[in-house]
C-alpha cells in the first residue's frame, strides 16, 4: 500500500508490504504518476534491494502496475515511519539503515556546507554521554536552520545511515528542527547504585537502569537525580 511521495519527484514512492516493511518505489519512467495514496498495487519485473529495515524497488521499463486487493496493514508501523518516536541517544546509534528516529539533545558542534543547489549543516548532539552526527540539508531557497553550541535542540524523522561503521543521523523531507528548553530538573527517586571502576551504575524506582562516569558527578550518597530535559543529568 502506498502512502506518501518520496521527495517532490513523482517518480518516488514510500509504501508498506504485505509483510509489514516499509518500501520505497523509485521509477525510471512516468509508470508512478497514476498511483495515488492509499492505494493496493502489485508490480512486476522490478529488482528489489534491502537496506536495513528498509525495502527498495526500483522500476524499469518492463515492469508493470497493477491494482491488487487490500491487504491488513499495521498502522503503527506508518505511523512511526511518518512521525518517528524520540529515542535516546543509544538507541538511535544502535539502531538499524534507514530507520527514521526523532532525538533530543544539546548542539556540541555545527558546522556549514554548500554546493551548487544544496546546503547542509552538519550538527554534533550530545545527551551528556554520547555523540551523533546529525546531516541536516537544504537548499539556498529553503536553507537548513542555524544551530549554535550549546542550545537544545529536538530533531524529527531523521533516518539512519552508517558508513565505514561510523552511524549518523540524515534529515528527510519531514524533519523538523524546534530549538527546546531544558526546563526545571524532574526528581527521580533510586533504589540504590553499585560502583564498577570509573561507572556508577543506578537503578530508579521506575524500573530505569543508568550507567555514568563516576568522575562527572558529585555526593553520590543521595536519594534522588536530577534529570534536565532527558539529555544532560547529574546527582546532587
Amino acid at each position: 500500500m502506498l502512502f506518501e511521495h518520496d521527495g517532490t519527484e513523482l517518480r518516488r514512492f514510500v509504501g508498506i508490504s504485505e509483510t509489514n516493511r516499509i518500501v520505497q518505489f523509485t521509477a525510471r519512467s512516468n509508470s508512478l504518476t497514476n498511483v495515488h495514496k492509499d492505494q493496493f498495487i502489485l508490480i512486476t519485473n522490478a529488482q528489489i534491494a534491502t537496506r536495513g529495515e528498509k525495502l527498495f524497488v526500483t522500476m524499469g521499463v518492463s515492469s508493470k502496475i497493477f491494482q491488487t486487493s487490500a491487504f491488513d496493514v499495521d498502522h503503527i508501523v506508518v505511523n512511526e515511519y511518518l512521525q518517528a518516536p524520540i529515542v535516546s541517544m543509544s538507541a538511535a546509534l544502535g539502531s538499524p539503515d534507514y530507520r527514521r528516529v526523532s532525538v533530543t539533545g544539546t548542539v556540541a558542534n555545527a558546522t556549514f556546507e554548500e554546493g551548487q543547489g544544496w546546503q547542509r549543516r552538519d550538527v554534533r548532539l550530545t545527551d551528556g554521554i554520547q555523540q551523533v552526527k546529525c546531516k541536516i540539508w537544504g537548499t539556498q531557497e529553503n536553507p537548513p536552520p542555524n544551530l549554535t553550541i550549546e542550545e537544545s535542540v529536538q530533531l524529527r524523522n531523521m533516518q539512519v545511515k552508517s558508513f565505514r561503521d561510523l552511524i549518523s543521523l540524515n534529515s528527510t523531507d519531514e524533519t523538523t528542527c524546534n530549538v527546546t528548553d531544558a526546563g526545571a530538573p524532574q526528581h527521580v527517586w533510586l533504589d540504590g547504585y553499585n560502583v564498577n571502576g570509573d561507572m556508577i551504575h543506578f537503578v530508579t524506582q521506575q524500573g530505569a537502569e543508568l550507567t555514568l562516569p563516576a568522575a562527572r558527578l558529585t555526593n553520590i550518597h543521595t536519594v534522588f537525580l536530577l534529570l534536565y530535559c532527558n539529555t544532560s543529568i547529574c546527582v546532587c
